[in-house]
C-alpha cells in the first residue's frame, strides 16, 4: 500500500538517523602529550609576559601623607616630593594618578550625572535633579569657579563624579644639575576617541554657563568609571627621554582624601607592548602551566596501571 503520510522524512541515512556515530578515544599517551604541550605554551606565554614586565620603568610615591603636602582646595599648598630614577628611560613616559580606597561603582556614585548634559545639550535644574542627585545646582556643588553663576542656576557639569573631580597638579623638575627648568609633560591623547567626538561637548558660550571645561581631557578621563576600589588614572605623558637620576615633581595639592581614608600617589612609568606592569598575568600563565604538567603525569601514570591489568 502507498504511503500517503504528508510529513514523512525521505529514506536517507541523515533523515532518518542511520549515520555512523564517532566519539574520539584518545589514548592515555596521546592526552599526556597534548598536556605537556599545553604547559609549553603556557610557561612560553608566562616567561615573555614577565620578562615584558620586567622591561617597564615605574617610580610610585605616597605623597598624602607627608605634612607639607596636606591637602586643602580653600588654601592650594604646593609640596615637594623626590623621583629616583636608577636607569635611562625612553619614552614615552606615562604620568598616572593613583587613588586608594574610593568607590567610584558605588551605585549611586555612578549614576549621578547626566549624559545629556555632558554631551553639550541644554538641560534646565528639572531635568537634571533626579540623574544628578544630590548635586543639581551651583549650591549643591560646594564651590565656585565661575563668577558669573549663581548658588540656584543648574550645575554644568552636574553629579557627584564632575563634582569629585581630581584636581591635583605636577610639575616635573629635572635633577639639580641640569640646565633644563621643567620636564615639558603632554595633555593630548589622554582620553578615547570617542569620548572626544561624541560624548563630552561644551554648551554654547560655555564660559557663562559651565564651572569647568567639559572637553578637557583630564575631565573625560575622570568621569571614567573605575571597577576597583584602587585605580589609576592617566595624567600626563612625557615624550622626551629621562636620564637617571632624582627628579623633583612640585604637586599643587588640592585634592583631599580623608573624607574617605583614602591614599593618593603619583606614578610614573613606561609601557611595554602588553600595556603596562602586570604580573599577575604572567603567574597565572605559571600556575596553568603546573596545572597542565601535573595533568599529564596523571594521564601517564593512569594510562601505565591500566596497561598492567
Amino acid at each position: 500500500m502507498k504511503d500517503n503520510k504528508p510529513n514523512k522524512p525521505p529514506n536517507t541515512d541523515f533523515a532518518q538517523q542511520r549515520l555512523h556515530g564517532f566519539s574520539l578515544s584518545p589514548s592515555p599517551v596521546f592526552l599526556g602529550i597534548i598536556y605537556l604541550v599545553l604547559a609549553g605554551v603556557f610557561t612560553g606565554m608566562g616567561v615573555w609576559y614577565k620578562i615584558e614586565s620586567d622591561k617597564i620603568t615605574e617610580v610610585v610615591k605616597r605623597y598624602d601623607n607627608i605634612p607639607q603636602c596636606k591637602a586643602d582646595w580653600r588654601i592650594p599648598m604646593t609640596c615637594m616630593i623626590e623621583l629616583d630614577l636608577k636607569n635611562h628611560v625612553e619614552p614615552p613616559i606615562f604620568i598616572y594618578y593613583e587613588i586608594s580606597n574610593m568607590f567610584q561603582n558605588h551605585r549611586k556614585y555612578s549614576k549621578s550625572r547626566d549624559i545629556y548634559q555632558l554631551m553639550g545639550q541644554s538641560r534646565s535644574k528639572e531635568d537634571v535633579q533626579s540623574t544628578c542627585f544630590p548635586v543639581a545646582t551651583m549650591g549643591d556643588l560646594g564651590f565656585y569657579t565661575n563668577l558669573f553663576l549663581d548658588p540656584k542656576d543648574v550645575a554644568n557639569p552636574c553629579g557627584l563624579i564632575p563634582q569629585s573631580i581630581f584636581n591635583d597638579t605636577f610639575i616635573l623638575l629635572p635633577p639639580q644639575d641640569s640646565p633644563l627648568e621643567a620636564i615639558d609633560i603632554k595633555f593630548d591623547h589622554l582620553a578615547w576617541d570617542i569620548d572626544k567626538e561624541e560624548k563630552y561637548k561644551n554648551s554654547e558660550e560655555w564660559r557663562s554657563v559651565q564651572w569647568t571645561n567639559k572637553e578637557n581631557e583630564h575631565f573625560m578621563v575622570w568621569m571614567s568609571i573605575a571597577g576597583l576600589p584602587t585605580f589609576r588614572k592617566l595624567w600626563g605623558r612625557i615624550d622626551n627621554e629621562l636620564d637617571a637620576g632624582v627628579y623633583r615633581m612640585a604637586i599643587l595639592n588640592n585634592y583631599d582624601v580623608t573624607p574617605f581614608k583614602g591614599e593618593k600617589r603619583m606614578v610614573m612609568t613606561t609601557s611595554s607592548q602588553f600595556g603596562g606592569k602586570f604580573y599577575f598575568l604572567s603567574y597565572s600563565y605559571f600556575v596553568c602551566a603546573g596545572i597542565a604538567f601535573i595533568g599529564s603525569i596523571l594521564v601517564f601514570i593512569m594510562g601505565h596501571m591500566k596497561s598492567k591489568i
